[in-house]
């Protein structure tokens, strides 16, 4: 089976499961409102898991990161943008709250998950 996308103008209203070979083909052929989407790579940031309900493409529920996930996203953005701001600060080229903001930058952008 194949999968296309209906559109009502530039609008996708549904998607539609299409025979193989030939039969497919007519039908695509015979519904120009339909792209065949069979295959096609997600558009970026869209990703899988995605459904279209009720007019409207809804998104996938994405679980909550875990405190490990949360440490090392921190941990490789301290290394990137706090850990050079510090020697900077110790050479005397920037002020101790502008290492202290960007670590607490840092903190902000990646909350730990709450405990349960």
């Amino acid at each position: 089976m194949r999968t296309a996308l209906t559109l009502e103008g530039f609008t996708p209203v549904n998607t539609v499961l299409v025979a193989d070979g030939d039969a497919g083909d007519a039908w695509l052929t015979a519904n120009p409102h339909a792209i065949e989407i069979t295959g096609l790579e997600p558009a970026p940031g869209v990703g899988t898991g995605w459904t279209y309900v009720d007019g409207a493409f809804v998104a996938p529920v994405v679980p909550p990161l875990t405190r490990e996930q949360v440490e090392q996203a921190r941990q490789a953005q301290y290394q990137a943008t706090t850990d050079p701001l510090f020697f900077e600060f110790q050479r005397g080229d920037v002020t101790e709250q502008a290492w202290l903001d960007a670590v607490q930058a840092v903190k902000d952008a990646n909350p730990y998950p709450e405990a349960v």
